[in-house]
């Protein structure tokens, strides 16, 4: 009877794994954010780009391609960078957009700058299920924000 249990418990939580799995794949980008407009148009210049900043708003804000640029460009050769930084964003967020890009295996990106976050503080209150915290939520940076 207990093994009976067991394999009826097994099989519900694969099943759980399974549906949730294909769940996922249908999550929109979320329509609070403005990085979908963002990485999209990095995906159309994918491989244009040397470099690409993550972290929060101080890199959104802070890192600006159009000055760095022109003071890295030196010898003849141009480096072009782009800003993927989150206003408001959180570590495993910008974590979830550098495996996006790197996922598209930019052609000429060399460098890829990440804002130090702590990994060891959790979300307001007030943003525990907002659009953007449930989409990077996927099964890894689940598991590792666990």
């Amino acid at each position: 009877m207990i093994a009976r249990q067991t394999l009826q418990s097994f099989i519900a939580f694969a099943a759980f794994l399974l549906v949730g799995s294909g769940v996922r794949g249908l999550v929109p980008w979320p329509s609070d954010s403005r990085m979908r407009p963002k990485l999209d148009a990095f995906f159309e210049h994918k491989d244009e780009f040397d470099a690409v900043y993550f972290g929060s708003s101080r890199v959104y804000r802070g890192l600006m391609p159009s000055v760095i640029d022109p003071m890295l460009s030196t010898d003849g050769r141009t480096w072009r960078s782009y800003n993927l930084g989150i206003p408001g964003g959180w570590t495993y967020e910008a974590d979830h957009l550098m495996e996006e890009v790197l996922a598209a295996r930019p052609a000429n990106l060399r460098w890829v700058f990440v804002e130090p976050m702590s990994y060891g503080a959790w979300l307001p209150e007030k943003n525990r299920f907002s659009q953007r915290t449930v989409h990077w939520h996927c099964w890894s940076h689940t598991w590792r924000a666990v």
